[in-house]
């Protein structure tokens, strides 16, 4: 696969949006299914093209509240906003996700994001006690040692009182 900044840059990837991503059996009818309509969404994420990954995304959440990928969109979601640097709105998309849907696969990596979000946004304490709820209550995940990771280097930066 090519790096997101070289596959946006090529007249192909800029050109057109598929109806569905490529590889799907879904009809390239921009709607057909959930699965057509997320594929797109997140086909446009892959592309770095992430004003459009946001709409596609909120269109399936529109079209689809109970789809199959509901958390998932959600999740991107928070992430093409986090890309933007829209840290205010991208925490809000992180903590829909895990407000809506405590049982996601995404909830660990929304917890993480919205605890970088805070950072990002200058609530310092607010991300130190979610990072490190996160690495309380899911050890052994991959987002709970990034959590870790990210606590001791923000402590390293920050100079004693």
């Amino acid at each position: 696969a090519l790096p997101a900044a070289a596959a946006a840059g090529t007249a192909a990837a800029a050109s057109a949006v598929p109806a569905a991503a490529p590889d799907t059996d879904s009809p390239a009818s921009g709607g057909a299914s959930d699965q057509a309509d997320y594929d797109r969404a997140f086909w446009l994420l892959k592309q770095a093209r992430y004003e459009e990954s946001i709409k596609a995304f909120r269109d399936y959440r529109a079209a689809w509240p109970k789809g199959q990928f509901s958390d998932n969109a959600q999740y991107w979601l928070g992430e093409g906003y986090h890309a933007l640097r829209d840290y205010d709105q991208a925490l809000i998309e992180y903590e829909r996700l895990i407000a809506e849907f405590p049982k996601s696969q995404k909830i660990t990596h929304a917890l993480l994001k919205s605890g970088y979000c805070l950072q990002e946004i200058g609530r310092a304490g607010e991300a130190r006690a979610r990072l490190t709820d996160l690495s309380k209550r899911y050890p052994g995940t991959t987002a709970a040692r990034l959590a870790e990771e990210r606590l001791r280097t923000s402590a390293a930066a920050t100079p004693a009182p």
